[in-house]
């Protein structure tokens, strides 16, 4: 098979399998947090929010470069790097004797994350060209899927009394194959597409570029900030025991998959105002009641929900984008990337400096703000004209 007429099938497998890895970047640390914290001396809600985010600090610093990355390592060196970077960085975590280290181990692992998630989108969207929403949707929901498959190892770990440590070991195990892909099958080369495709700066000039990048800074927050906080919140703030938590954040990680292979159905069907409208006021709704002390099936009831209605936010946002700018290169998807990254950056450590001043409630609920702000952007971005006509108008 030749490397211009790649195998889709077969690589959409194997990417999806990389992508599935990366739900170690939330389910270790958010279900590990408790233990964790007692052993390293993470005492503040501020630590724990700023060790949650650790990772995403990493993709957002090199996530940004990850399209020129692609381009001058091509995709088999940079998943290589990738997986060695993303195993490294576990196992330096596991490791880890306080919270520095940790957090370095962390940013380590975003690093290894970060070079492989846009630059893959841009691959799957080139050799999907007539369902970039739809193949978009999929390959991002495999990480929520993997989600899901993680917190049930986790819990049966937890069942056979692995420690936290052990924990982010075996994680590595499952992460460092991730390196062979490029070598099982033939990938399209990065420098040859990136030939075909406009420079960053002239999309950047077209409209409704900002407006993109904008909102899914705000899709990041809403996504990451419950998720990361999750199983703490219920463990700690409604009280229950710290399996209970992992399972709250697996309810989670399931409406997510379910919310993301349904989503390009609903976009063939309704248009991607009604997704990026409805997901965001949903989403605004589920995190203000979920915080309410009703007891815990409610806040697990409201959280659950929250992963259905978020589910369709950043992925479709992807598409809508490469739809836009259908002659984009992998930078466009890399920038993209990067401002949902630093939603997801800011959302937990936020949560967590305004929760040692106004309590968890309070700071979790204030999340349903950017969930309105990305209506609001979004909505602006949705009567502004595109310069090239794109397949889901709204």
């Amino acid at each position: 098979m030749s490397r211009q007429n790649p195998p889709r099938r077969l690589i959409l497998v194997l990417l999806c399998y990389c992508m599935a890895t990366g739900g170690v970047l939330v389910v270790g640390p958010a279900t590990c947090l408790s233990t964790m914290a007692a052993d390293l001396n993470m005492a503040l809600d501020a630590q724990k929010g700023l060790f949650l985010g650790a990772p995403f600090w990493g993709l957002a610093i090199i996530a940004l470069f990850s399209g020129w990355l692609a381009q001058r390592l091509g995709y088999r060196l940079l998943m290589l790097a990738s997986a060695a970077m993303q195993t490294t960085g576990l196992l330096v975590v596991a490791a880890a004797a306080d919270p520095l280290q940790a957090m370095a181990g962390s940013i380590l692992l975003g690093f290894g994350r970060g070079m492989l998630v846009a630059p893959l989108t841009a691959l799957l969207c080139s050799i999907y060209p007539d369902n970039r929403t739809g193949v978009a949707n999929i390959f991002h929901a495999f990480f929520h899927i993997g989600t899901t498959v993680l917190i049930g190892l986790v819990l049966a770990l937890f069942h056979f009394d692995w420690s936290w440590r052990e924990t982010f070991r075996c994680f590595a195990a499952l992460i460092a194959p991730c390196g062979l892909v490029g070598f099982a099958v033939p990938l399209p080369g990065a420098v040859h597409m990136a030939e075909r495709s406009d420079r960053l700066g002239r999309v950047a000039r077209q409209a409704g570029f900002g407006l993109i990048v904008a909102g899914v800074f705000f899709s990041g927050m809403v996504e990451t900030g419950p998720t990361a906080w999750l199983p703490y919140f219920i463990e700690e703030a409604v009280g229950t025991s710290r399996s209970f938590g992992a399972v709250g954040l697996l309810c989670f990680a399931l409406t997510m998959v379910c919310g993301r292979l349904t989503v390009p159905a609903l976009v063939r069907r309704w248009g991607v105002k009604w997704i990026f409208v409805g997901g965001g006021l949903l989403s605004a709704i589920s995190v203000a009641m979920a915080v309410l002390p009703w007891g815990i099936y409610s806040t697990v009831f409201w959280l659950t929900l929250l992963g259905l209605a978020v589910s369709g936010l950043f992925p479709t946002a992807v598409g809508y984008a490469g739809d836009r700018f259908p002659t984009a290169n992998a930078s466009l998807f890399a920038v993209i990337n990067s401002s949902a990254i630093l939603g997801s950056v800011a959302a937990p450590a936020a949560v967590g400096v305004v929760a040692d001043y106004l309590g968890l409630r309070p700071a979790l609920a204030s999340l349903a703000l950017a969930a309105l702000a990305f209506i609001v952007i979004i909505s602006r971005l949705l009567k502004m004209p595109a310069a090239a006509s794109h397949a889901h108008a709204a």
